[in-house]
C-alpha cells in the first residue's frame, strides 16, 4: 500500500489502478488546494495508475506528492 498527498486540483481529478476507480477529488473553494491522500493498493508485479483531469475552462492542473515507486522500472505515456 502506498499513499499520495494531493495538494491541488483544477477543476476535477478521477483516479483508476489497474483499469478500477479508486478516487475522486473536485476543486475547493480555497483555490485548488485539497489537501487530501490518495491510497494505492499496489498488487505484486506491474500495476497501472491512471489520472483523469478535467477543467471547465483552460488547462488542468494537480500537484501529488510522495513516491509509491521502490526501485523499479516506471513507464509514462
Amino acid at each position: 500500500t502506498k499513499t499520495q498527498k494531493l495538494l491541488v486540483i483544477d477543476d476535477f481529478l478521477y483516479v483508476y489502478l489497474n483499469g478500477n476507480f479508486i478516487a475522486e477529488h473536485g476543486r475547493s473553494n480555497n483555490g485548488g488546494q485539497v489537501n487530501a491522500n490518495i491510497t494505492y493498493n499496489l498488487l505484486q508485479g506491474t500495476n497501472i495508475i491512471e489520472f483523469l483531469l478535467c477543467n471547465t475552462g483552460g488547462p488542468a492542473q494537480m500537484l501529488l506528492m510522495g513516491d509509491i515507486v521502490d526501485n523499479d522500472t516506471v513507464k509514462f505515456a
